[in-house]
């Protein structure tokens, strides 16, 4: 389980660092979608990380009504807001994970959706694919905002 946690902290960190190596075309390129009617990367980012922490919480129990949404400090720029976002979201989880065995890691597991039902290890395996995957979609969806205008005369 550790494992998991591993790749999420070391994704942390290569976020960290390309957020601030955009930090001048930042919030434009994060908040503004190059295609009609296709989610920013803002939309991506958040729905991978809050993903991450509403599995965590129902993982420990907690009803989905008792989920505080993934409060943003407005007081900060937008790239370290989402940094402290992603971060709570792998802390909730660490969390979380730290409260099973590893026998019960191996015992069936019903997600969100029905129709997958798997054990734990795989759900928290496919939990976190799913993070890495759509934060990764993020950063290339700002990537390609960035390189659009950056070649506009």
């Amino acid at each position: 389980m550790k494992d998991f946690i591993t790749l999420l902290k070391i994704n942390h960190t290569y976020v960290s660092r390309l957020f601030e190596a955009r930090e001048k075309y930042f919030e434009e390129s994060f908040k503004t979608s190059l295609f009609p009617d296709e989610p920013t990367a803002f939309e991506v980012f958040m729905h991978a990380i809050t993903a991450l922490y509403r599995l965590s919480k129902r993982l420990v129990g907690e009803p989905p009504e008792n989920f505080p949404d993934m409060a943003l400090d407005p007081q900060l720029p937008l790239h370290k807001q989402l940094l402290q976002a992603y971060d709570v979201a792998i802390t909730t989880f660490n969390d979380a994970i730290t409260a099973f065995s590893k026998e019960d890691l191996d015992k069936p597991f019903s997600g969100p959706h029905p129709e997958f039902v798997s054990t734990l290890r795989e759900w928290l395996a496919f939990i976190t694919m799913h993070t890495l995957g759509h934060v990764s979609q993020a950063l290339r969806l700002q990537a390609i905002y960035i390189r659009h205008k950056m070649e506009e005369p």
